[in-house]
């Protein structure tokens, strides 16, 4: 590795071709207790949006998300059915 190569980062090559990776999450839905194949099938199209998906640098940011997002479910009194 060059001495100035970053860290931390996904470089993929193949062909001669080089580019970066990077993890990123649609916003998702919260489905709660309702949880279950037919609801994440019936709103598969807001789980899969990628507008506004979010970047990780890395991986403990995702669980950050995931864990706003349960804690905003709690303290707003939703029954997990919000997005």
């Amino acid at each position: 590795a060059h001495e100035n190569a970053p860290t931390g980062e996904i470089l993929c090559a193949g062909g001669g071709h080089y580019a970066r990776a990077q993890m990123v999450e649609s916003q998702g839905v919260t489905l709660g207790d309702k949880a279950s194949a037919e609801a994440i099938a019936g709103r598969w199209t807001e789980i899969a949006d990628m507008r506004g998906a979010e970047g990780f640098e890395m991986g403990a940011k995702q669980t950050e998300k995931f864990a706003r997002r349960a804690m905003a479910n709690l303290m707003s009194g939703r029954d997990g059915m919000g997005a």
